[in-house]
């Protein structure tokens, strides 16, 4: 595109903007489908999400293909809006690699009909030069708005992968620590107990849930009990905090506790 506005520019300063401009935009809009669609790592990668996601791919990819030739292959409406919005579609559903197949099928299936005079551009009527760069222009707002999506899912999906990975560590270790592990809500209330609960004090931890702390603390140590639950609420930690609990069988245990803000 780029080389045709150069030669067709009657004034040659302009023809040499008109050069620059074009292979701009075309560098603008290929090189991060490029990036995206090679290296051994990237090819990889498409091959494994294709495969995981073939469901997907089945339906999205030709439904894109469909709407570039619909919109593109006909010059009596102005739909070029549709693509942008299954490419989108395409990203949510495939990713990165969704978003770059989709631009692709956009610039190829695109390109070959407004060069073969089809597709909404020329209903503009801006002649040959304007055209090929209004379409290149078109592309690269698409790329820019595709990518900027992949990305922001991209790195939801891998601050989900480490949540997952970082909870998977958490349960390992609640569950085979002899320490015992509470998460209260600010009212006092169980929302998680580890399973030493039934070493420490012949409790099911699943019973405990959403019933109240305050049920397993020693009378006389209930208001000291209560002011460590306030302290941790204003957001300060109370290290070695000792008070006794209840076992299931009656009797009182002394436990040393350590109570840290959620959210630390």
């Amino acid at each position: 595109a780029g080389l045709l506005m150069g030669l067709f520019g009657h004034d040659p300063w302009l023809g040499m903007v008109n050069f620059a401009i074009g292979h701009g935009l075309g560098n603008l809009a290929l090189t991060p489908i490029a990036m995206l669609l090679t290296g051994r790592r990237r090819y990889r990668e498409t091959i494994d999400l294709l495969r995981d996601r073939w469901r997907d791919a089945i339906w999205v990819l030709p439904l894109t293909l469909g709407a570039v030739v619909c919109v593109f292959g006909q010059t009596r409406w102005s739909m070029m809006f549709l693509p942008v919005i299954v490419v989108v579609l395409a990203t949510f559903r495939l990713g990165r690699t969704g978003a770059a197949i989709g631009i692709v099928m956009i610039a190829a299936g695109g390109g070959i009909f407004t060069a073969h005079g089809y597709g909404p551009v020329w209903m503009m009527g801006l002649g040959v030069i304007g055209t090929v760069f209004f379409f290149q222009f078109y592309l690269v707002l698409t790329v820019l708005t595709v990518l900027a999506i992949a990305a922001e899912l991209h790195d939801r999906s891998a601050l989900l992968r480490r949540i997952c990975v970082s909870e998977e560590r958490f349960r390992m270790f609640a569950e085979h620590s002899s320490d015992l592990l509470m998460h209260l809500a600010p009212n006092g209330s169980v929302r998680f107990v580890s399973p030493s609960i039934r070493q420490f004090g012949g409790l099911d931890p699943e019973a405990m849930i959403g019933t109240d702390s305050a049920d397993f603390v020693h009378p006389d140590d209930l208001a000291l009990s209560v002011e460590a639950l306030e302290q941790v609420r204003r957001g300060e930690p109370v290290l070695n905090f000792v008070n006794r609990h209840r076992h299931k069988d009656g009797s009182w245990r002394w436990l040393s506790s350590v109570g840290v803000p959620e959210g630390r």
